[in-house]
């Protein structure tokens, strides 16, 4: 018993001792390479030629891909078309293009998030047979590597898989097209104007998200849809981006037949702090849906002192679902008004 014990110990030792040396061989190599990769960087592509010795080791090509994502991870422009051809010179783009084709899932899988990491243009096409994959895995990483893309193809394959019906997968593609700005919008832009409904909605949110001003006509058009979600959408997304020139539009959605779209228009209106619409939003308050009526007197605590009287006015009205926003609104804002009954309410 005490000699198993003894040899356990000494196991243990053995393997925390590895574990060390291997650690510290780790870091000694970064110490070394890291400012050699830094100043591949920094240089134009020309004057990249070799820098470096070709790793013997995996630990040490993993090594050499860590360092090159972060830097990836932290520069735009020049110097990330410098992280991908120095990547492409040391020989990573050809080790994790070869990784894409392992036996082993999990291989597979991370060679291409790192691909897309590394903003590598020439993986697009094989991403896009991977995000096409039956295999669960292979299929989000593949995205997940499209995910880090900005061209016009990994775009494509993105904002066509916004209509899975996994909801899961639909909200890590939103993150990832909101992840690339306004790259995506002009690809955004051509799937609103697509036949996917769902991905017009999904694609109209982004916009909206991004505060993209170009796609404020193509927004206003697809006001004009018979679908009253696209409808809604829209109208949400114009209120982000905030356009003065889109109210006229906005105010006409107020008398939509659909509460959703009536509740996103009048919400808008107020996010753009259109005070001319101040009577129209105030006839809202009247509203049969409460989303509605909640927006509009919210819309309407948005513009001032106009919005305000429009608030105090309900209170004094017969109609009991706008008075009661009304009240909501002006406690709310800590605004004075006459009750009904003459009495002053909140009154500082």
């Amino acid at each position: 018993m005490l000699f198993l014990l003894l040899s356990l110990t000494a196991a243990t030792f053995i393997t925390k001792y590895r574990r060390t040396a291997k650690d510290k061989e780790r870091a000694e190599f970064r110490s070394f390479i890291q400012p050699k990769i830094v100043e591949g960087v920094l240089q134009p592509p020309a004057k990249l030629e070799s820098l470096y010795p070709v790793p013997t080791k995996e630990w040490q090509w993993e090594v050499i891909e860590e360092i090159l994502i972060d830097i990836a991870g932290r520069i735009k422009g020049e110097y990330l078309i410098n992280v991908t051809t120095l990547a492409k010179k040391i020989g990573v783009v050809d080790r994790l293009l070869l990784g894409m084709k392992s036996r082993r899932s999990k291989v597979r899988g991370e060679s291409a998030i790192k691909l897309g990491y590394l903003h590598v243009p020439e993986a697009v096409s094989a991403l896009q047979r991977m995000a096409e994959s039956k295999n669960k895995g292979d299929r989000i990483a593949g995205l997940i590597g499209l995910g880090s893309l900005a061209t016009k193809e990994a775009l494509g394959v993105l904002l066509s898989e916004l209509s899975s019906p996994s909801r899961w997968l639909q909200v890590r593609l939103l993150h990832m097209v909101k992840n690339l700005g306004s790259d995506a919008i002009p690809s955004l832009i051509e799937a609103l104007n697509g036949a996917d409904i769902k991905v017009r909605i999904m694609a109209a949110e982004i916009l909206g998200d991004l505060r993209a001003f170009e796609a404020i006509g193509p927004l206003e058009d697809a006001l004009s849809s018979e679908d009253k979600d696209l409808r809604a959408r829209c109208a949400a997304a114009l209120g982000k981006i905030g356009d003065v020139r889109s109210a006229g539009k906005l105010e006409f959605l107020l008398e939509d037949k659909a509460w959703e779209v009536r509740a996103q228009a009048a919400k808008a209106l107020g996010l753009i702090q259109h005070r001319p619409g101040a009577k129209r939003l105030a006839n809202l308050l009247r509203d049969r849906s409460w989303w509605v009526r909640t927006n509009a007197a919210e819309a309407l605590s948005q513009l001032g002192e106009v919005g305000f009287d429009a608030l105090r006015k309900a209170v004094t009205g017969k109609d009991w679902f706008a008075r009661e926003k009304a009240i909501e609104q002006l406690q709310k804002h800590g605004i004075a008004y006459t009750e009904s009954d003459g009495t002053i309410s909140n009154e500082l």
